[in-house]
């Protein structure tokens, strides 16, 4: 009995060894991931950093796309003021003309009675 005892006493020890052991691989496993999970953190704070920096890059880039809105709608008011006054300077530069060819058909016909005038004078 006694050596039965021994055989079971036996086999509980080569069986807690044998779990020891495997236990041991386990912890070693359990490290080697909490390692790996370590890392894959560290590489997701980084990343999530860059979606930060990029977040921010693409508010600085919105808030230029509105400036840029606002310049280019000034510009246009511009451009459409300036056209105007374009606009106004030619309709008054052609009254100007107008008024010039004008005047001279009357200076060409007053100097054309002058002249008559003399020759009838002269007589």
């Amino acid at each position: 009995m006694e050596q039965i005892l021994n055989q079971i006493l036996d086999k509980i020890d080569g069986l807690e060894s044998s779990l020891g052991g495997r236990i041991d691989k386990l912890d070693a496993r359990m490290d080697r991931l909490e390692g790996r999970m370590d890392r894959l953190e560290g590489q997701m704070d980084k990343l999530e950093g860059q979606m930060d920096k990029l977040e921010g890059r693409m508010d600085q880039q919105d808030s230029r796309m509105d400036r840029l809105e606002h310049a280019q709608a000034a510009m246009s008011r511009k451009i459409d003021y300036i056209y105007e006054e374009t606009a106004g300077l030619l309709e008054f530069k052609t009254a100007t003309v107008r008024f010039q060819e004008e005047t001279v058909k009357t200076l060409q016909r007053h100097e054309t009675d002058i002249e008559l005038l003399k020759k009838i004078a002269a007589r």
